[in-house]
């Protein structure tokens, strides 16, 4: 036994599921009646985000995380994103990632492969 307590602390913030609480989100029958394919959305990253925000704030976190001190001046995520898009600095949007499971024709897949 550890002599360690394990308690939960209650978040301040309210989160809600991107995805809706499902394991997978999928559009069927992508090529019409005949169903030869389908789009599922496997993951997604941020999958939690703050009630209110959109996924501006998982950019916004990530900037903050890279420079720790020097945005606490921008209190905004909106601003903080578009000073990041002006000066060109791409690696925080690399924070936010979509998986997809993709079933569809092999000349489906050559061409959106090209």
């Amino acid at each position: 036994m550890s002599q360690y307590k394990i308690e939960k602390v209650p978040t301040q913030v309210e989160y809600y599921d991107v995805m809706h609480g499902a394991e997978r989100l999928t559009i069927s029958k992508v090529d019409g009646e005949s169903g030869h394919g389908f789009v599922s959305l496997v993951d997604c990253m941020p999958r939690l985000i703050p009630v209110g925000e959109t996924a501006d704030y998982a950019i916004a976190t990530a900037a903050r995380c890279s420079y720790q001190n020097g945005t606490k001046r921008v209190n905004n995520d909106k601003i903080l994103v578009r000073y990041l898009k002006r000066h060109k600095h791409s690696s925080p949007e690399e924070m936010c990632v979509l998986k997809f499971h993709i079933k569809c024709p092999i000349f489906v897949a050559r061409q959106w492969l090209r």
